[in-house]
């Protein structure tokens, strides 16, 4: 499994369960996919769509849902569009 490294933490990043796992405690977070088109029927999804317009997000304990960094967005929606289960 490959990690990333954001805000000084080491996580793993698991695309099946929708999983941000932290390397050194173990602690997972859910993550989702918001499909955003700006109209009324926006959505949140465990399936990215295959380069569709859209944010990743973490659920962290003190402040709810969280956008990714863009950088760790582009990532997280490559990985899904090659089908890779985790990071």
């Amino acid at each position: 499994m490959i990690t990333l490294n954001m805000n000084g933490f080491k996580y793993t990043m698991d695309l099946i369960n929708l999983k941000q796992i932290n390397t050194k405690t173990g602690k997972a977070r859910d993550l989702r996919f918001f499909l955003a088109d700006g109209g009324d029927d926006d959505v949140y999804t465990t399936t990215p769509h295959r380069g569709g317009p859209g944010t990743w997000q973490v659920r962290l304990d003190n402040r709810g849902w969280t956008r990714m960094e863009p950088a760790v967005e582009q990532r997280l929606s490559s990985a899904r569009r090659a089908g890779e289960r985790a990071l």
